[in-house]
């Protein structure tokens, strides 16, 4: 039986029902019931079979032999109790005994007539042994045989072990339900800090927002620049983001980012607007005049 190897295999493992109920985190009187081969624990069937299961593993067993035997004990005890109900409700059936009589001769007309005796046991029970009762009852008219009516009959039912086999499965199916819409929670959250990891911190640079500022620089007593080809030189004394264009064809001479101490060199064509994220990073040279941007933050300026 399930129950001896489990008691003989703690002994052998030299472990008290105390201590198994510590180690497996499963009640002492379960455990105890267990190896008494009484699984009517109040319990889902689910628990049941899971802590026969854990129990067979701490004692070294093998889980999947004894869940087997434990299938096929239950199995047996559902076959036996349908056969003592079936046993019940054939002691609880009424037995008709059916005697034709024929109606002694008289002077009269004679007419057929049925004459049926019942007897009827009473239901076994503990006590005095049971009673016949009889009686005589006598139907005048058409011949005939009085039919008896059919033997009850025991409705077949489903068993509890494949009830228990279907709650079993549709746990399983929801854990995995559970699960699966777990790994898709997790994996939309991964993607959104992802695409925040990826996205870029420096500030968006709208034209339309950042003030225009126009920088004209002081006039050069040797040379004066009038049109033709020059060169401007930017310098960030700290990380800046630029967008560096001329006015008269929209070309874009620059787009990026400059850190600390890096210089910028330039050749334009008249009019160039310059975009930048830290106005107050930002040091522009033209002609050997140096100046800077008169916003501290985000804006523009146009170096003619």
């Amino acid at each position: 039986m399930i129950g001896e190897r489990l008691e003989e295999a703690r002994k052998r493992k030299g472990v008290s029902v105390r201590e198994a109920a510590e180690a497996t985190k499963i009640r002492g009187d379960f455990l105890l019931a267990m190896e008494d081969n009484s699984f009517e624990i109040d319990l889902p069937q689910i628990y049941v079979r899971g802590f026969l299961k854990n129990y067979a593993r701490f004692l070294k067993l093998d889980p999947v032999k004894i869940l087997t035997d434990y299938d096929a004990h239950q199995l047996g005890r559902t076959q036996q109790e349908a056969h003592n109900l079936r046993v019940a409700n054939e002691k609880e059936s009424l037995g008709h005994v059916e005697l034709k009589l024929e109606d002694e001769p008289s002077d009269g007309p004679q007419h057929p007539a049925n004459e049926r005796v019942v007897v009827t046991e009473a239901p076994e029970e503990d006590g005095p042994e049971p009673e016949l009762h009889f009686s005589l009852d006598k139907d005048r008219g058409t011949g005939g045989t009085v039919q008896s009516p059919p033997p009850p009959t025991l409705e077949r039912e489903g068993t509890r072990h494949d009830q228990e086999s279907w709650n079993e499965n549709k746990t399983l199916y929801m854990k995995i339900g559970i699960v699966f819409s777990g790994i898709l929670l997790v994996s939309i959250i991964l993607i959104v800090l992802i695409q925040l990891l990826k996205g870029d911190d420096t500030p968006e640079i709208n034209p339309d927002l950042a003030p225009t500022q126009t920088t004209s620089l002081p006039a050069t007593p040797t040379s004066t620049v009038t049109s033709g080809q020059d060169t401007i030189i930017v310098t960030a004394s700290d990380n800046v983001t630029l967008i560096v264009e001329q006015t008269i064809d929209r070309k874009r001479l620059y787009s990026g980012s400059l850190n600390a101490g890096e210089t910028l060199s330039l050749d334009k064509e008249g009019p160039v607007s310059i975009r930048f994220t830290n106005g107050s990073a930002v040091t522009i040279e033209k002609n050997g005049q140096q100046f800077r941007p008169g916003q501290p933050g985000v804006g523009r300026t146009v170096v003619e």
